[in-house]
């Protein structure tokens, strides 16, 4: 996939997750997150359940 559309794909991602989110702060938060491990680097993790909150990177 080209980064390009890795990144649309996150951005879908985070529309909807902020679609969800109860409060201003945690729109704000879901905003400013970006990736934090590609998905390479989380299947090579082996768990993905557990691997799936290093995908997510906050300031």
């Amino acid at each position: 996939m080209v980064q390009t559309d890795k990144v649309l794909e996150f951005d879908k991602v985070k529309e909807k997750w902020m679609e969800l989110a109860l409060t201003e702060w945690a729109k704000e938060k879901i905003k400013d997150t970006v990736p934090g491990m590609s998905e390479n680097e989380l299947i090579a993790r082996g768990d993905k359940w557990k691997s799936a909150v290093g995908f997510f990177k906050w300031d």
